[in-house]
């Protein structure tokens, strides 16, 4: 018996990894459909969260290539229902943004109660990778919001 494991090592190891790679997509899959039921109750009850940016697109004009600006962009829950902000990315390393609640900077995933607001604080550094001319930056800011799972913030720089 020993002799046949030893021969066959690899490809018990990878059956086992089979076995377990396939549990875990199992497992995702199942995850999945239930998120997408819970929300699909949530849209038919009219009890979803629901997110709203006040601005979308910001043009900071012409900037020089040395100036770091920054913008604030309030994100309102006008819902009766907390909503959850999973993650905000950026389009590129040269643009940070942070989710502030109640003046305070919010650890992602985060919980914004009903009917309340937040802040988003977005720098550009143009310098950080010599953005030059016209430039063009995005924030995206996921969510639970089953009708706006994603919004996004598009920005603009004329670099000099």
């Amino acid at each position: 018996m020993l002799r046949l494991i030893r021969t066959h090592f690899a490809s018990f190891a990878a059956i086992i990894l089979l076995i377990a790679a396939l549990g875990g997509i199992v497992y995702s899959y199942k995850q999945s459909m239930k998120e997408l039921k819970e929300i699909d109750i949530l849209k038919q009850s009219g009890a979803a969260p629901s997110a709203l940016l006040e601005v979308t697109d910001f043009d900071w004009g012409e900037i020089g290539l040395d100036k770091v600006v920054s913008q604030d962009f309030v994100i309102k829950n006008p819902s009766s229902n907390p909503l959850t902000i999973k993650e905000i990315a950026t389009s590129c390393g040269c643009t940070t943004a942070v989710l502030a609640l109640n003046g305070i900077e919010a650890e992602l995933p985060a919980k914004m109660p009903a009917g309340s607001e937040g802040i988003i604080h977005v720098e550009f550094d143009p310098a950080l990778h010599e953005a030059r001319g016209d430039t063009k930056r995005a924030v995206r800011i996921e969510t639970n919001d089953p009708n706006n799972p994603f919004l996004v913030i598009n920005l603009r720089a004329y670099v000099r």
